[in-house]
């Protein structure tokens, strides 16, 4: 299928028909055959619900990530886009955002931290679930709900949707059980005066990032085939004269800080998606069995007891369709001396792995537009495939520990990753 011009593109079908005025974002659509009626705004998979998913609300989870306590974590694959910011103590954690699909359980759920105010500015109040926060944070978080910036669904105020696992230690054991007590679920819907309201004068998700859609198949699936490139049957059909333009292509993303007390990641492209490596080891997460996609599914354990029904839910790689780094500023946060915040609301040096292909360029956020303006070297605008974001927020500032890009070939990302699935298919994951 002949891909779109990316330089000029259709917005005649977009979600907001300012979109390309207003907030910088567009989105590029190729008319195919069964349109769906809508697009999930974060992922822009198609959508046959009855109604404009625009009027769901945002669930935003504050996911624990760093330390290995942490890990596996539950429900990341379900997500629509995940940030993953600096913390105090040198480690990362995660703002996860939930708006196509709600897992039954998320977490490790941590407490907030003054950088996801900021991040979730714009997104049409969202609900937000954590741990708590200190009393600064805590404060900040209470004023940012009585402006109508989000909704604070800690568990400092709603507990019946938390639960801990007896399990694991103290604090890498609550989780948020959306489906607990359905009294106790918030509600995802925006508030409808009146179903016939035009949705431009209503205060609806928006959309992150520039979306470009290919194949419209209702399940989620964003119909590429990375642009025809089938990188190891390239390979072995190369030539001398052309297998050094091929070694060198690159296929994977790595982030890494000064301090090696500070974890890093890998993002490798394999097939359809970039599979996350941490620790030099693949990095699982637990899906919910009725609803995950199996093709994602990690190598079962002869002493696993688990099967494809388990209520346990089962291991899965994660494997983003998008990681998108961006060079970001920190500031201290008023909150703790030690603690970072991310500066969020700028612009910077920007790297974009989507398709199959790590794009070198810039981002913008300012408070006057909706998402971020994701361009290339030479200005033009950069589109994602349709699926779930994984977004780095790459510190830059010396105050606290500096990230390193690292663009890895062929050759090293796929060394990496087949030894992470060699230990992995060796020691695999036990509930």
């Amino acid at each position: 299928m002949p891909q779109p011009d990316t330089t000029t593109p259709d917005t005649s079908n977009d979600f907001d028909d300012n979109a390309g005025d207003d907030n910088g974002i567009v989105s590029q659509i190729e008319i195919v055959a069964d349109e769906p009626l809508w697009r999930y705004p974060l992922t822009g998979v198609a959508s046959y619900d009855d109604i404009d998913p625009r009027l769901r609300r945002v669930l935003a989870v504050k996911v624990g990530n760093g330390d290995p306590r942490n890990h596996p974590q539950t429900g990341l694959n379900a997500a629509d886009v995940i940030f993953e910011e600096l913390v105090e103590g040198r480690r990362t954690r995660l703002l996860t955002l939930y708006h196509s699909h709600i897992p039954p359980r998320i977490g490790p759920v941590r407490s907030s931290r003054t950088t996801d105010i900021d991040l979730l500015t714009g997104l049409a109040e969202p609900y937000l679930v954590s741990s708590g926060a200190n009393e600064i944070v805590h404060a900040e978080l209470r004023a940012a709900d009585r402006q109508g910036l989000l909704i604070d669904g800690g568990a400092l105020n709603h507990y019946i949707n938390y639960a801990r696992d007896p399990n694991r230690p103290q604090p890498f054991n609550l989780y948020y059980d959306y489906d607990l007590d359905e009294d106790g679920a918030p509600t995802l819907r925006h508030d409808l005066d009146n179903p016939d309201d035009e949705l431009e004068t209503l205060e609806v998700t928006p959309q992150l990032f520039n979306v470009v859609y290919d194949v419209y198949d209702g399940f989620g699936n964003n119909g590429f085939d990375n642009d025809g490139f089938d990188a190891t049957s390239a390979e072995a059909a190369a030539t001398s004269a052309d297998v050094d333009t091929l070694t060198q292509r690159p296929i994977g993303i790595a982030v890494t800080y000064t301090d090696d007390i500070a974890e890093g990641a890998t993002h490798i492209w394999d097939n359809d998606a970039w599979v996350r490596v941490q620790w030099e080891a693949l990095q699982w997460t637990i899906e919910d069995a009725a609803t995950r996609d199996p093709s994602k599914d990690a190598p079962r354990s002869s002493n696993d007891n688990a099967d494809d029904n388990d209520t346990n839910g089962v291991f899965q790689e994660l494997r983003p369709s998008n990681v998108v780094v961006l060079e970001t500023r920190y500031v201290t946060a008023a909150s703790d001396f030690e603690s970072p915040k991310a500066v969020s609301f700028d612009e910077g040096k920007a790297w974009i792995a989507t398709r199959g292909e790590i794009i070198e360029g810039n981002w913008q956020r300012s408070q006057t537009q909706t998402g971020y303006f994701l361009s290339d070297s030479q200005g033009e605008p950069v589109f994602l495939s349709p699926g779930q974001t994984w977004v780095f927020l790459a510190n830059t500032s010396p105050r606290f520990p500096t990230a390193t890009i690292e663009i890895l070939t062929a050759p090293e990302g796929r060394q990496l990753l087949a030894q992470a699935r060699t230990d992995a298919a060796a020691n695999p994951p036990i509930h």
